[in-house]
This record gives C-alpha cells, sequence and structure tokens, in this order.
C-alpha cells in the first residue's frame, strides 16, 4: 500500500502527539510512504517550533528519514493535472496528485470509488486532512 501522509501527520513521527502511534503503524505497514515536496518546509518549520532541548534530535531523524519518502513535487503542471483529475473523481488536490504519481495504481480509473481516510482504495492510504472529502 502507499501511503499518503499530510504535514500534520507527517510531523507526528517526529513529536510525540495524539495519533502518532497510529501513524507510526500505517507507516510501518506502507510499501511506500508519499508526501509532497511542501510537507518538507512545513515539517521543518514545524519542528522549529519545539523546546529548543528536542528540537536537534527531532531535527536529525527527520532529515535522515526524509529521502526515504516519495515525495511530489508540486509544480505549475501537476496542479493544473490535478486539478482536473481532483474535479473529475471528486478527490482532494493532494490526493489527485498521489493518486497521478503512484505506480501503484492503473491508468484507468474510470469506475474508481472516493478515497477515504485511512482507506486502501487503489493499493492508497491517506492520513490527515486530505483524507476523503
Amino acid at each position: 500500500m502507499t501511503l499518503y501522509l499530510d504535514t500534520s501527520s507527517l510531523v507526528k513521527l517526529y513529536v510525540a502527539e495524539p495519533d502518532s502511534d497510529a501513524v507510526r503503524k500505517l507507516v510501518d505497514a506502507a510499501t511506500v510512504v508519499a508526501t509532497s515536496s511542501i510537507a518538507y518546509a512545513e515539517t521543518r518549520a514545524a519542528l522549529a517550533s519545539l523546546r529548543p532541548a528536542a528540537f536537534p534530535s527531532a531535527k536529525k531523524t527527520f532529515e535522515t528519514v526524509w529521502p526515504k519518502y516519495f515525495s511530489v513535487d508540486v509544480t505549475s503542471a501537476l496542479c493544473r493535472e490535478a486539478g482536473e483529475f481532483a474535479e473529475r473523481y471528486r478527490l482532494r488536490a493532494m490526493t489527485a496528485c498521489i493518486w497521478l504519481h503512484s505506480p501503484k495504481l492503473p491508468a484507468k480509473l474510470e469506475s474508481a470509488p472516493r478515497v477515504s481516510q485511512a482507506s486502501t482504495t487503489r493499493s492508497i492510504a491517506l492520513h490527515g486532512r486530505w483524507a476523503g472529502r
């Protein structure tokens, strides 16, 4: 399964928050963990707000793990394509981006069911605010 994490879910891997354990379990079960390139800056900003004593360790762990994530570069072309795809299948924007770039998905999604939080629809699970509509 490909798991998409938005920034709020990604931060839970580095900071003890409600649902951190649930996110870790999803990550452990995933074959691919995907996120957007923007999540890098957003996560660094979130980690910077930690207590000074906790920041260096969280940052180091994040920097070590980041290259293992499937990062979707948010380009103008991707946004246009994802907008069309999201409109057609009633998906959220980043959900459409991940669907368009996941190697596990078929090219045609004529009968694609709606994606809901933590579903494994079409080999993708989503966690965070981008999950479902």
